[in-house]
């Protein structure tokens, strides 16, 4: 039988993945921004829309 504090566990447990998942995706999307940036073809506002991450962010990406 499982009780309250495995079920808990288990939880936390599946949350902290999803979070990690989600952090890994922003992190690459980040990564991404940074190398469409480097290669100088694409205006912020097209890194932005290819990346998924908001103009702000694509913008200080690029300082």
């Amino acid at each position: 039988m499982c009780n309250l504090s495995d079920l808990i566990e288990e939880r936390g447990i599946e949350r902290g993945l999803v979070q990690g998942m989600n952090q890994g995706r922003r992190d690459s999307a980040r990564d991404i921004a940074v190398s469409l940036l480097r290669m100088g073809k694409l205006s912020y506002a097209e890194v932005a829309k290819a990346t998924g991450l908001s103009l702000e962010e694509v913008v200080e990406l690029a300082r």
